[in-house]
């Protein structure tokens, strides 16, 4: 089973889709710290802008409930905003506070971000629970493009950090 958590609108083929918004119309309602569904279950979690909606005192739930529902050999694919070239951008001038990579949209409870996250303190979180940490390429793994924010760009450059990492 591959899950899609976060969901949102966005329908992807052959994934289950959980959601907390029930206007979203997910298959599961459920967010990070609960996923409903069984132990061991699923062979990916894809979670393309959620984790940094979590609040910080939440994030170690969220990890751990992630690996309870992916078997042991399974994949965790996150896509969070990349916080080191958004500061490169920032020096270069682009004004990140008008795009919400900062701070989220604010525009509902879901959509403010508690953290920001570069790659060594994305895979400091993760490191206790899952093993080969390693960025990946939204460009080959996803060659048809979800419509989502693990492609996105600013002048150029991919602003989201792209990890997988694989549950021990």
């Amino acid at each position: 089973m591959k899950i899609h958590l976060g969901c949102g609108l966005r329908r992807l083929p052959g994934f289950v889709h959980v959601d907390p918004d029930e206007a979203t119309q997910p298959d599961h309602i459920g967010s990070a710290k609960h996923v409903p569904l069984d132990d061991d279950s699923a062979d990916l979690i894809y979670f393309a802008h959620g984790l940094e909606h979590v609040p910080k005192a939440d994030v170690p739930a969220a990890v751990a409930e992630f690996r309870r529902v992916l078997r042991p050999g399974g994949t965790l694919r996150l896509s969070v905003p990349d916080f080191a070239v958004l500061v490169e951008l920032y020096f270069d001038g682009v004004r990140l506070t008008r795009l919400g990579c900062i701070n989220g949209g604010q525009d509902n409870a879901h959509d403010v971000h508690y953290a920001v996250y570069d790659y060594e303190h994305l895979a400091c979180v993760l490191h206790e629970d899952f093993y080969d940490i390693r960025e990946w390429d939204p460009y080959e793994v996803h060659p048809l493009r979800f419509d989502d924010f693990s492609f996105a760009k600013i002048n150029g450059r991919l602003i989201s950090l792209n990890v997988e990492a694989t549950c021990k």
